[in-house]
């Protein structure tokens, strides 16, 4: 699958609070921003472009997020944005997810969630300076191949790996392929609890669900023990 060069590359940008995702995307849109909000809500909307050497990339600076549970009104704007449910905001074509590289470990459940809704999707390991500093042994290669996406670090606050990020979209807009995740493989009992969930929805209100988003309805449903 590739992107279409006729229109704009559209890549969103996640993360956690506080992996400095926004910096991220300062540094890639530079002062071509422009801010509202997201429909119905007050929740602040900054979309940026890009002008590349091979087309045009609009980023959207999604709401920082833990998960995609919707158990804040910001994570359910990202799981509405996510899922292509905003009338006037299409579905990312590309995803950029943001992590605190320092802090690998905590951020890898938001990456599982994102790999179970299927878009494209790179992993920005930013904060690397620290990951220097203090030493810390990351595999980029092996993460890269488990994952089977691109990996890319960064240190947003002083640019660097930025040029690297852009090379890779960049790469997209002539005809690159999109980096899909490696699937997923759920349990039958999950597939089959995903497609009573689908069809109940389909039954009561005419909506097709996704199966991710059928999946985070049944996961959001068990009880925590």
């Amino acid at each position: 699958m590739t992107a279409a060069p006729s229109k704009p590359l559209q890549v969103a940008l996640i993360g956690n609070p506080n992996t400095g995702k926004t910096t991220l995307f300062n540094r890639l849109t530079g002062l071509r921003q422009r801010v509202g909000n997201f429909p119905g809500v007050t929740v602040e909307k900054v979309v940026g472009k890009w002008h590349a050497p091979n087309g045009e990339v609009e980023f959207l600076d999604l709401p920082g997020a833990y998960s995609r549970s919707a158990n804040s009104r910001d994570e359910a704007i990202v799981v509405e944005a996510l899922c292509g449910r905003f009338r006037d905001i299409p579905r990312p074509d590309l995803v950029l997810c943001v992590v605190d590289a320092s802090n690998l470990q905590r951020h890898l459940f938001l990456v599982s969630q994102l790999t179970d809704l299927g878009l494209p999707l790179i992993l920005i390991l930013n904060q690397w300076d620290v990951v220097e500093k203090k030493q810390i042994r990351i595999d980029l290669d092996q993460l890269a191949a488990r994952l089977e996406i691109p990996i890319f670090p960064t240190t947003a606050s002083k640019n660097r790996g930025i040029d690297a990020v852009k090379q890779a979209l960049d790469q997209i807009l002539t005809g690159g392929d999109l980096p899909h995740p490696k699937p997923i493989a759920w349990p039958d009992a999950i597939e089959s609890a995903t497609a009573l969930i689908q069809d109940r929805a389909r039954a009561d209100s005419g909506q097709d669900l996704q199966p991710a988003e059928a999946r985070r309805i049944l996961f959001d449903a068990q009880p925590v023990l």
